[in-house]
């Protein structure tokens, strides 16, 4: 028998910092839109970057998290990259999934010839 705990004890996390769900239940998320997302660190920990005078300087990670953003386009043919801010423990962006009348397979990859595989830069462990 299984026991459950509390999230809270179960993962260390604090309950009061989860927001309540915004998202529509039954709405499907896959279709043509624009969508506001937030990424969150691990732990909330301030690894994308440091405040600096007002203005944020990016750490390798942070300079891996907007190269791979900008890169999403290059990967999903059914996305678009509307304006995007990278903080220290979080990224929030807006995504527009394009109905161009593409399907694509299981993968989320569009079956398009015009799909290529770009390499990002080589990735090194801080």
């Amino acid at each position: 028998m299984t026991r459950w705990l509390p999230r809270e004890k179960a993962t260390g996390v604090d309950e009061s910092r989860h927001r309540r769900s915004i998202r529509l239940s039954g709405y499907d998320y896959a279709q043509a839109g624009a969508y506001f997302i937030t990424i969150c660190t691990y732990q909330r920990e301030c690894f994308l970057g440091q405040v600096h005078d007002g203005s944020l300087r990016l750490s390798p990670c942070g300079e891996l998290v907007d190269e791979c953003w900008r890169g999403l386009p290059l990967h999903f043919a059914h996305v678009e990259l509307d304006a995007h801010v990278i903080m220290p423990n979080h990224i929030h962006g807006i995504i527009l999934i394009i109905d161009d009348g593409v399907s694509a397979g299981p993968s989320g990859i569009a079956s398009n010839p015009s799909f290529r595989h770009i390499p990002l830069a080589p990735f090194s462990p801080l």
